[in-house]
């Protein structure tokens, strides 16, 4: 018995190397990283609750022409600046959370503000800060309206109201500024869908790229397609470490818009950073 120790001690490590081996494979498969993903963005929606913050948005908008004549084609460009404070506050029965976009200065002038009176008052209406949001799409410039266009939209998709809209899929490994992520593809599969225009279904596919041990998304990717208009967009999303939060937060935004036979150097570039991130406190309460 004394003869076989040795090999009873080199198969009791065998074991427990390939028992180690099967645990950091089951926590790295896409059931697990899916299921950190889900709790991240319930946690991100807590945590993250009554945070403003200010974006720098510009625009350029590219119109495609042509010469009756010879049939040459030319863009020609036009150009827009806001300067906006976002917040981010939890919904009501009808969604999980809410961005609003409150511009402040178009092109560097000031435009009057909403945001500070509504936060103000006893009761801060939801319906009072949906119309704010509203309002504000006004100033995109393109010939796409849109008021859908913030940073946090893409991880809505994830919280547990929207999941069984969409279909998800592993989309393999990727790296984001050298960290590996994995991929989570995700496809609407349902109608009406996430994102309306003037009443029509404005179907969006993508990806989320998240820290597999954590779940912890670091940029989103997001394609929106609306079939009877023959329109199309796309949506990434950086996200980085708040040092005074103490959490990521979204740090940029690039986006373009325009029609399915558009070239690339056409349609509506733009492009959006975020900074000064901080908790708002107000003595009203939120009401629908």
């Amino acid at each position: 018995m004394v003869a076989n120790r040795p090999l009873m001690r080199i198969c009791l490590s065998l074991a427990v190397a390939v028992s180690v081996s099967q645990r950091a494979a089951a926590a790295d498969d896409f059931p697990s990283i899916f299921t950190r993903a889900t709790a991240y963005v319930a946690e991100f929606k807590a945590q993250f609750a009554a945070v403003i913050w200010h974006e720098e948005y510009e625009q350029v908008d590219r119109l495609p022409l042509q010469f009756g004549a010879s049939g040459g084609r030319f863009t020609r460009a036009s150009r827009r600046r806001l300067e906006s404070e976002m917040l981010f506050i939890p919904a009501d029965a009808n969604a999980t959370w809410l961005t609003v976009r409150d511009v402040i200065a178009v092109d560097g002038k000031p435009v009057p503000r909403r945001l500070p009176e509504i936060l103000a008052a006893r009761d801060v209406k939801m319906r009072d800060l949906r119309a704010l949001s509203e309002q504000n799409g006004k100033y995109n410039i393109g010939a796409i309206a849109r008021n859908f266009n913030e940073p946090t939209l893409a991880l809505l998709f994830l919280d547990s109201r929207y999941r069984p809209r969409f279909e998800f899929s592993d989309g393999g490994s990727d790296l984001v500024d050298g960290q590996p992520v994995r991929r989570i593809q995700f496809t609407e599969t349902t109608t009406p869908t996430v994102i309306r225009s003037q009443q029509r279904d404005v179907r969006a596919s993508g990806a989320l790229l998240v820290e597999p041990a954590t779940g912890r998304v670091l940029r989103t990717e997001m394609t929106l397609l609306q079939d009877q208009r023959r329109t199309r967009g796309h949506i990434t999303v950086s996200y980085g470490m708040n040092a005074k939060l103490g959490r990521m937060v979204p740090v940029a935004m690039n986006e373009w818009y325009g029609y399915t036979w558009s070239r690339p150097e056409e349609g509506t570039s733009c492009t959006a950073k975020y900074s000064d991130f901080r908790r708002f406190e107000t003595t009203g309460r939120v009401v629908p």
